[in-house]
Parts: C-alpha cells; structure tokens; sequence
C-alpha cells in the first residue's frame, strides 16, 4: 500500500519468513491478497496458500471485525482459512499512540500550525465572504478545535459551527507533517460526521455530482476511508486511527464503483464495528502541500466544500414535507412534540420521536423552506 509504515512492512517480511518455515513455497505466499465476500471484501495483508491449508496473516493494528470475518463468525467470504494469525506492533512501534500534548515539541509545533494557518489562509483568504475564514488567536482559541495528541487543527468555514462542535460534521482541518509541509483534509471523524456524509450519498445524483468535482482535482488529492478503535490504555477521545488497512484512491480517477465501495466500507462498519471498539471515518480528500501553496489548495477545494454543505438528501426532503405542515411553528414554540409527531405519522407512518427531532433540529439549522 502507498501508505504502509516501515514498521508494517517489517513484520509483513517476518510473516512471509514464518509462512516459509512452516512449509508453504515462494508461489504459495501472497501479499495485500484481495478476497471477494457478503456485504464486502477485504485485503489480507499476507496469506498463505496451499492444496492442504490456508492461512492469514494481518499485521500490526489488528482490525477485529476483520479478523471475525476471516474467521467466519460473521458475513461471508469466497475462501476459508484454517489459521488466522494476528502478529501486533511491538512496545515500541505502539509508542505513536501515547504522544505527550506536553511535550515542548508538541507545543512548538501546535504553535508553528496555527501560525501558518493565519499567515497562508486567513491572510490571504479573509476577504473571501462565502468560505468566512477567521484568524485563530492561538492553540486555545475555542472557536477552533486543536488536536490533543497530534498536530492538527479543524476550522470553522461559514457553517455556524465552531470548537468542538466541528468534530461532529463535515469539517475542513490542517494537519502538521514537517517543516513547511501540511496536509489539509476535508474529513469525516465521528458518527455523525460520516452519518452527514452517508446521508449525502444515499442519492446517485449526489455521487455523480461528487465525482464531477473530484475530476478536476490535481493528483496530489486522495479519499480514503478507515476506522478509529479503542484499545487498553485509550477508552476516551481522540482515539487512534488505523488507515493502513484500506487503500488511497486518487480523487481525479475514482470511479463510481469505487466510491461505491467506500461507501459499503463506512456502512459496514457503522452497522457493526462498535461490537468490536471500531467506528468509520473517511477523508473525503486529503492533499499535502507545501506551506505557501495552502491557500491554493483550499481555492481549489471551495466548490467541493460548498457542494457538501447544500446537497439534497432524502432527511432534507422529509424535513422539507415536515416543515410544511401548517401549524409547524406552533408546535414548536409550544413545545408539543407529540402532537407534531402525530401529524408527521399521517405522513411518514414509521418515523420515530428521535428521528422527528433531528429533522426539527435541521429545520433549525438550514432554515429549510
């Protein structure tokens, strides 16, 4: 994979050195091996192949809704295994998960992001009234999120929303890498973020017009979806990401088979990862840049980003009929939630209390007409 780590591809050797030892031939031995299942496939990192048995190898982060697949306690797959084998990171590759936000590296770095924010986008984009940048007046401005333990920071574009509130919707976000290089994202990294953009690609017209966009992109644009997970020593926020498990595709040749296939990803694990401490995320397009191209890659994200925040949905047509009912604005300033449901019943007959008041909320937040 284009993003595999040093330390993943170490133990891919040490598991391809133990397959050897254990009888199976160079043609028997295979790597990032593509399986075909119900509802999805997957990518084994290595496998080993024989007319006397089969077995998997995953390596590193260990995905276990993967691993209960594989196993054939869930779903389906087009091959069984006699052995899965799961071979984790050492002590010492896990230390990534246990950055110190103390740190005075950390600190500098935090202050250098927020520095190069205000110098390369806020400077030089303030004046734009549709994206509404604002200057961040340091690593504890709340109408920012900055990141705990790495350095990155969301931030807030026109939408009503800020601080912490970012995390939970579509979100533009800057990311640290080194020395005047930075990967900006537009990115989905809770569950009602990716239920937001689930939402959206619930229509193929929103797809098409998706892929439209992403066709104009440079190449240096990727989407990429993966999975957050908790593990022993982190139970709360922010929670590390595995994303050597799936692979980058580049913006300007997705097809829409593919983005299909990203969307299965982040449904599946929506429905069934957090039996297994896993939930989905999505950077709908990553980039990385140089400092003083920052604010040419954010012009060129602009129309995807505003796409994102006005396309129709099937919640946006049913808060529309919902919001058309004649004594709609009474029932809320009365509070009369149920009554308002009883309504809303004559109309969409399944609809439940809690999904009424997030369409309400919606009504709310987009003024919807």
């Amino acid at each position: 994979m284009s993003n595999e780590s040093l330390a993943h591809k170490e133990l891919k050797k040490d598991a391809k050195k133990w397959l050897k030892e254990q009888g199976f031939q160079d043609n028997e031995i295979k790597e990032e091996y593509k399986i075909s299942g119900t509802p999805r496939g997957y990518i084994i990192d290595v496998v080993g192949l024989s007319n006397s048995r089969n077995i998997a190898i995953e390596l590193g982060n260990c995905d276990k809704l993967k691993i209960a697949v594989l196993n054939g306690e869930m779903g389906s797959i087009d091959i069984s295994f006699e052995e899965v084998i799961h071979k984790p990171y050492s002590e010492a590759q896990l230390q990534s998960e246990m950055y110190d936000e103390n740190s005075e590296s950390i600190k500098e770095q935090k202050k250098l992001l927020v520095a190069s924010y205000n110098e390369e986008v806020y400077n030089k984009l303030k004046d734009d009234t549709e994206l509404q940048f604002q200057e961040c007046k340091g690593v504890d401005d709340p109408e920012f999120k900055i990141g705990w333990f790495d350095v990155w920071m969301a931030i807030p574009c026109a939408t009503g929303t800020f601080g912490q509130g970012l995390q939970y919707e579509i979100n533009f976000a800057i990311s640290y890498i080194k020395k005047d290089l930075f990967q900006i994202t537009i990115n989905s990294e809770t569950n009602p973020a990716v239920k937001q953009y689930l939402g959206q690609m619930a229509l193929i017209d929103n797809r098409e017009k998706l892929l439209e966009l992403f066709h104009k992109l440079p190449d240096i644009c990727y989407i990429q979806p993966a999975y957050k997970y908790k593990t022993p020593k982190r139970r709360m926020p922010p929670l590390p990401r595995n994303w050597e498990d799936t692979q980058p595709y580049k913006c300007n040749t997705l097809t829409l088979e593919q983005l299909d296939e990203i969307i299965e990803y982040l449904q599946y694990y929506m429905e069934n990862g957090s039996k297994f401490e896993q939930y989905p995320i999505i950077s709908i397009v990553y980039a990385e840049v140089r400092k003083e191209d920052m604010s040419k890659l954010f012009k060129l994200l602009k129309p995807l980003y505003k796409m994102l925040f006005t396309f129709d949905t099937l919640d946006i047509r049913q808060a529309k009929e919902i919001h058309k009912i004649p004594d709609f604005n009474w029932y809320l300033s009365e509070s009369k939630y149920d009554m308002l449901l009883d309504e809303v019943k004559e109309i969409h007959p399944d609809i439940s209390k809690k999904k009424l008041m997030q369409l309400v909320r919606l009504i709310k937040k987009r003024n919807l007409e």
